[in-house]
C-alpha cells in the first residue's frame, strides 16, 4: 500500500472540487455531493486532513443509488480523491490498474 500523501490528496480534492463545480450548476445531487465533501476538501487543500476511513467519507450512494454515474468525469475524480485521502493506493489496486493498462 502506498503511504498516504498529503500533496496526493491535495490535488486530488482540487481536481474533485473543480469537477463538481462544472456538474454542481445544473445538477441537484453534484451540489448535494460538493455540500458534503466541502470540509473534507477544505481539510485536504489546507493540508490539514489525515487519512480519512473509506466509510467515513460522503458522497458514494449518490454514484451508486443517485444518478452521479452518469458523469464519469465526476465519479473519476470522486474515486481519486477518496482512494488517495483513505491512505493510497492498495497492491491489489495497482494490480487492477496494471491490468487496464493506465491509472485513475
Amino acid at each position: 500500500m502506498t503511504a498516504y500523501d498529503p500533496a496526493r490528496v491535495k490535488a486530488a480534492a482540487s481536481a474533485l472540487r473543480a469537477v463538481m463545480a462544472r456538474h454542481a450548476g445544473a445538477d441537484a445531487q453534484a451540489r448535494a455531493l460538493s455540500e458534503a465533501l466541502a470540509p473534507f476538501l477544505a481539510q485536504a487543500i489546507s493540508g490539514t486532513a489525515g487519512p480519512i476511513e473509506w466509510s467515513a467519507i460522503p458522497g458514494a450512494t449518490l454514484f451508486s443509488e443517485g444518478g452521479l454515474g452518469r458523469y464519469p468525469d465526476l465519479e473519476a475524480a470522486y474515486a481519486s480523491f477518496r482512494i488517495e485521502v483513505s491512505g493510497g493506493s492498495s497492491p491489489v489496486l495497482e494490480r487492477l490498474r496494471k491490468k487496464r493498462g493506465g491509472h485513475d
